[in-house]
């Protein structure tokens, strides 16, 4: 109606938002899997929500003037939350802090209108109803929906595992590359007997084109024992290269004279990988 006129809690639409703000900025933590302090997350939560305060007004009437501002809070948010490594790992940190406000509000939105929470928090901001009842209920929900996202992200992290445990991997020896994907397996604890170094395992088909012309290969192969399911004393045929290259989340980790063992067959029944990495790579492995 024209002319309404509502009035709005400063103090409970600071909590609100400052509720909003801290399971946003966990949520890009799990997500990110940045080393988070709870402290820190609370400043920058608060000062999130402080922002929504001050601009409560101007929002009201000028809305398309908050956008800029709103995403140099996000840049600050992110700094005290969790610091400075690297502008492209800052620059994600924030996009996804972006992201998640947006659907997080769609949510919300959704929320407000088509179901009783919507009531609830009008009841709230708007003092229609016991303002203290109504806030203790919104806190209670708000913090058992971010329970339940939070196990919602770990659902997915869990089954999207083995995903994240193949990595691109590039072999050299004499002057020749090959390129592969490679299953990073805490199960490979294989190492060669005489100099203990760790061995990896991959599949001939893709160590031939390195190997193809060198007539003294023979004499470069070391005798690997091993244990496993059905076969208590297996033998692997292992050679040392020049180079292996991990890419780990696009950075080159580089090992040097590294032991691959040859396998005769197929590694991965549906081909999403053709080399098992050592359990000890990552330790090894040299930025």
């Amino acid at each position: 109606m024209k002319g309404e006129q509502y009035v709005v809690y400063i103090d409970v639409f600071f909590m609100i938002n400052f509720v909003m703000d801290y399971i946003v900025i966990r949520l890009t933590s799990l997500v990110m899997k940045n080393n988070h302090n709870r402290l820190r997350i609370g400043v920058a939560a608060a000062f999130g929500a402080l922002y929504s305060v001050i601009i409560l007004k101007p929002l009201m009437n000028h809305s398309s003037y908050i956008t800029f501002s709103s995403v140099i809070v996000a840049f600050a948010m992110i700094y005290m939350a969790f610091g400075f490594k690297n502008i492209t790992y800052y620059l994600k940190n924030v996009i996804f802090l972006v992201l998640t406000s947006f659907l997080f509000g769609g949510v919300m939105n959704y929320l407000y209108y088509m179901t009783r929470a919507g009531a609830i928090v009008n009841e709230i901001l708007h003092g229609s109803s016991n303002k203290g009842m109504n806030a203790r209920k919104f806190v209670l929900a708000t913090l058992m929906a971010y329970i339940i996202m939070v196990f919602a992200v770990r659902f997915v992290r869990n089954h999207k595992k083995d995903v994240k445990l193949i990595y691109d991997v590039k072999l050299s020896y004499k002057g020749k590359s090959v390129v592969t994907t490679a299953l990073f397996d805490t199960g490979n604890s294989l190492t060669e007997p005489v100099s203990g170094k760790m061995v990896h395992i991959a599949e001939h088909r893709i160590l031939r084109p390195m190997f193809k012309g060198d007539e003294a290969i023979s004499d470069k192969i070391s005798v690997i024992p091993f244990k496993s399911v059905g076969e208590e004393n297996g033998l692997l045929y292992g050679i040392r290269i020049d180079e292996m290259v991990v890419l780990v989340e696009g950075e080159p980790k580089f090992i040097y004279s590294p032991i691959i063992a040859i396998y005769y067959g197929e590694l991965s029944k549906n081909g999403k990988y053709s080399m098992i990495l050592n359990k000890d790579t990552m330790d090894t492995a040299l930025s």
